[in-house]
């Protein structure tokens, strides 16, 4: 169900995968989300969050089950799945520089648009600033990132990344340019 042998490790606890999902699964969570009755709330004014008691959560969380084994092997954790979560991120929506809270140990996000977006992935500081940073800052707060070398997780359909939050690092987004957006599901695990 998920392509981990075709995963890259980029350092600090970060795979990119080119393909996640196969076909079918990919076509199913698509389906679950744009074709059901989701609900949504509204994070700002440009960014829409799934609601947690959507009809398409019954099938996330079986997906997540069936993908945990695989998760935890690449990430050396053993695991069980917490959350599943849908982003619609709007036109003007930028995620601004931070690092993630410590309510999950590993995550996997997987892009589900329609195309290839250039620019449009997770930007990520994987250097050894790191530590520092979120000494200074914490988590859940924007980062000033200025001068640091950037590492981009690609944004294409099925594509996505494992990121083992136990190696905290500053990551963010650019901004979601006009007739854009950037659809992605979020696998949390602990």
């Amino acid at each position: 169900m998920i392509h981990t042998e075709s995963a890259e490790h980029l350092g600090s606890g970060l795979w990119y995968l080119p393909q996640v999902f196969d076909p079918r699964t990919y076509r199913e969570i698509r389906r679950c989300y744009r074709e059901t009755a989701t609900g949504w709330q509204c994070l700002s004014p440009n960014r829409l969050m799934s609601l947690p008691n959507n009809p398409d959560y019954g099938y996330l969380r079986e997906v997540a089950l069936d993908i945990n084994l695989a998760v935890s092997e690449l990430t050396g954790h053993q695991l069980r799945p917490l959350d599943q979560t849908i982003f619609v991120d709007l036109p003007g929506h930028q995620l601004t520089w931070h690092f993630d809270n410590y309510n999950y140990r590993v995550l996997l996000q997987v892009y589900f648009g329609d195309i290839a977006q250039p620019g449009m992935g997770t930007q990520w500081y994987l250097g050894d600033q790191n530590s520092r940073l979120l000494e200074k800052y914490g988590t859940d707060s924007i980062v000033d990132i200025a001068g640091l070398e950037i590492t981009e997780t690609a944004y294409a359909p099925n594509a996505g990344y494992i990121n083992d939050n136990t190696q905290k690092k500053a990551h963010g987004t650019r901004r979601v340019p006009v007739s854009s957006s950037r659809e992605s599901v979020l696998f949390t695990f602990g």
